[in-house]
C-alpha cells in the first residue's frame, strides 16, 4: 500500500491489542477503535492470531477485567477477517525476544507499512536497514499519523 493511501497495512504488536482490550481508556483503545473503524488494514501471521485467540480467551482474564462478551465477540470476528502475513523466515535484525521475532517477520512478510508497538526491544530498531517500507512506531505515533497523513513523511 502507497503512502497515499488512505488505510494503511498494519501489524499490531499482541500486547497493544490485549491492552486495547481490556482497558476502556488510554492509546491501545484507540488504536482498536480506529481499527473497528477501517481506518487501517490489519494484518495477522496465524501465529498471532492463535496468541490473542488464546490470551483473550483466558478466563482469568476475562473475570479480573470484566470483559463485556459483546465487544469480545467484535474483536474475535474483526481477528477472523484480519488478512493473513506469511512471516518471513528471516528477519535484518537481532532481537531478543523471539515473540518480537514473530511479530517483526509477520510485518515484513505481510509488505506492512507499519508495525505498531509499545516493545522498546523492535522500537530501537525503527531506522534498521532492511526493513524496506516498513515503519515501527508507538500507538500514539501511528494515531497522530492516521490523523494527520502529512505526519507519515515524518
Amino acid at each position: 500500500m502507497s503512502e497515499n493511501s488512505a488505510r494503511l497495512e498494519s501489524v499490531v504488536d499482541t500486547n497493544r491489542f490485549v491492552s486495547g482490550a481490556i482497558s476502556p481508556h488510554g492509546s491501545p483503545r484507540r488504536l482498536l477503535r480506529a481499527w473497528y473503524n477501517q481506518r487501517f488494514l490489519l494484518l495477522l501471521s496465524d501465529q498471532q492470531h492463535a496468541e490473542l485467540t488464546d490470551v483473550l480467551r483466558r478466563p482469568k482474564l476475562e473475570a479480573q477485567f470484566r470483559l463485556d462478551a459483546e465487544e469480545l465477540a467484535q474483536l474475535f470476528s474483526g481477528l477472523d477477517a484480519a488478512r493473513r502475513a506469511e512471516p518471513r523466515s528471516v528477519v535484518p535484525v537481532q532481537l531478543r525476544d523471539p515473540n518480537d521475532v514473530m511479530i517483526l517477520a509477520a510485518a515484513l512478510g505481510g509488505d506492512a507499512d507499519y508495525l505498531v508497538t509499545g516493545d522498546n526491544d523492535l522500537l530501537e530498531h525503527q531506522d534498521a536497514a532492511g526493513l524496506g517500507k516498513l515503519r515501527i512506531v508507538t500507538v500514539n505515533k501511528f494515531l497522530a499519523i492516521l490523523n494527520d497523513p502529512e505526519a507519515r513523511r515524518r
